[in-house]
């Protein structure tokens, strides 16, 4: 089972893309799946949508047999946020 942290447009985009092609389905036919445009799915995928009708990424999710599932964020102190920024920065090495 896949888990994605979506904390952004974009990484939203990225995660529907990545549920999409492990569908198997095209941009075309997730679409018309979940009734919307293709053009729209398109701009979602690229984060593209910074205000998204959030109806329609729910759609898109449930065609894609996907949940969304939120939960509280822990509260870090000031060092392990700065402890944290820096493991993402090494990870983008």
């Amino acid at each position: 089972m896949t888990v994605e942290s979506v904390r952004s447009m974009d990484e939203l985009g990225r995660a529907v893309r990545h549920f999409r092609r492990s569908a198997g389905l095209t941009q075309l036919q997730l679409a018309e799946m979940a009734a919307v445009s293709a053009r729209w799915l398109s701009s979602l995928e690229k984060g593209r949508t910074p205000g998204a009708e959030f109806s329609k990424v729910l759609q898109v999710l449930k065609a894609l047999n996907v949940e969304m599932l939120l939960e509280p964020l822990p509260v870090y102190s000031e060092e392990d946020r700065a402890l944290l920024e820096l493991i993402e920065q090494l990870r983008e090495f």
